[in-house]
């Protein structure tokens, strides 16, 4: 798990281990601080800021944490932030594909996945 506040990281590792789990936390600015690769990478977009200070930089770099045929899952709300948006900003990554977008009746939000090659 990473997050940009120290405070989220903080909370976060006293709920690890409140809970016992087995769950290792970064402070990290997208992936900043991030030295691994792994199968799944999902993150909670922040729809409210501008693109170019997270979703542009997420999905340029994503491919370098993503083992191969590892996916990039990414929930968002659809009102500020377009299916069409993500499409549109990952295709300038030609090492990752599109794979589905998944969309709820009960909400705005939508869960866009895509692949490494």
């Amino acid at each position: 798990a990473t997050d940009i506040n120290k405070n989220n990281v903080e909370s976060s590792l006293e709920n690890i281990n409140y809970n016992r789990a087995s769950v290792k936390v970064y402070y990290s600015n997208i992936f900043e601080n991030i030295l691994s690769k792994y199968d799944i990478i999902f993150w909670n977009l922040p729809y409210y800021y501008p693109k170019n200070e997270y979703l542009y930089p997420l999905i340029e770099n994503a491919h370098k944490y993503l083992n191969n045929n590892g996916f990039l899952i990414m929930g968002y709300n659809s009102n500020p932030l377009k299916k069409n948006d993500i499409i549109s900003c990952m295709q300038n990554n030609k090492k990752l594909k599109y794979y589905k977008t998944y969309k709820f009746k009960w909400n705005h939000h939508l869960i866009s996945v895509i692949q490494k090659k």
